[in-house]
């Protein structure tokens, strides 16, 4: 198993919109809609600008939060082409892009987990019919690779919540309930929807036990393999 990174300059609308700002915008894409996040709160002038970029402007959505949350969240409908776009490319030559996607510097960058040498000799090979581009590294992940690159399953993870349990985690999100310190409490939230504390905060923990038992036996992988590695490391320091 391989990883590459890789950095790539094209005609895209995703750099054109990271060129509004000097400083690394992450994108999520679901090859339906796409999630852009930007740290910082924009402005008017700014969102003007992005809107000049999308192409469904009817799918365009933001979301600033509160005043001392630094981020935006900028939601639109996908604006890939299966045939130029880099995402559904590497996909066809059987690579995984881990997201988000790194719009940075005018560059777009990428990390790519390929499952063994002939997708990655794909890749390569397809990467250099892109005219700009820069391999960064490639990394042999060896035997764990397999439990370092694990994605979790999207379907799996919002199969187990319910539809009112992904609005108030997401609205508790954005609006900074899980920042350091809260910037928003459970009765807040609560208002938002017209329902009681109690509601709201069943609804969070149901949801946020729903993910931590989806997430949790990864977190055990990379704990054990953290650990056979220290004690490897040991072994050979007594020796």
């Amino acid at each position: 198993m391989y990883e590459i990174k890789i950095k790539i300059k094209h005609d895209c609308p995703y750099l054109k919109i990271s060129s509004i700002f000097d400083f690394p915008v992450y994108l999520y894409c679901s090859e339906l809609y796409d999630l852009m996040i930007i740290p910082k709160q924009i402005s008017q002038i700014e969102m003007d600008k992005i809107s000049s970029y999308v192409v469904d402007k009817d799918s365009l959505e933001f979301n600033i939060g509160r005043e001392n949350i630094s981020t935006t969240y900028v939601y639109f409908r996908c604006m890939c082409n299966s045939e130029t776009s880099v995402s559904p490319n590497i996909q066809k030559y059987g690579g995984m892009v881990e997201h988000p996607v790194v719009y940075e510097d005018g560059w777009e960058h990428y990390k790519v987990i390929c499952l063994n040498n002939k997708t990655q000799v794909s890749i390569l090979k397809y990467i250099q019919t892109v005219e700009q581009h820069k391999i960064v590294s490639i990394k042999d992940l060896g035997r764990e690779g397999i439990f370092k690159t694990q994605f979790v399953s999207t379907h799996e993870l919002i199969d187990k919540l319910t539809d009112r349990q992904i609005d108030v985690i997401v609205k508790a999100y954005e609006e900074g309930y899980y920042e350091i310190p809260r910037s928003i409490k459970t009765e807040e939230i609560a208002q938002q929807f017209n329902v009681s504390r109690a509601a709201t905060e069943k609804s969070l923990r149901k949801a946020e036990n729903s993910i931590m038992k989806i997430i949790m036996p990864y977190l055990f992988f990379h704990r054990r393999i953290n650990l056979s590695g220290n004690n490897h490391s040991k072994v050979k320091l007594s020796g």
